[in-house]
């Protein structure tokens, strides 16, 4: 099993794959480690669109997630 992040915040930057996530468990069902991105996010940035691709016996598995963070519009 293998996690890739990338990332894209409502202000147009981008962010990516910091590692940290290794090695599969013995039944293969999740990574050990922590995922992390870069760079870190940016104080205006309102709302970060991140996919978070599982690549698990040849096949990706995609998840898309959409938070909010404690930026305000103004």
């Amino acid at each position: 099993m293998l996690l890739s992040l990338e990332a894209m915040d409502d202000i147009g930057n981008e962010y990516f794959d910091g590692g940290g996530a290794y090695g599969a468990t013995a039944d293969g069902t999740y990574t050990r480690g922590t995922v992390s991105a870069q760079p870190a996010l940016a104080p205006r940035a309102c709302e970060i669109r991140v996919r978070r691709t599982f690549l698990r016996n040849g096949e990706e598995h995609p998840c898309h997630l959409m938070p909010h963070t404690s930026a305000t519009t103004a």
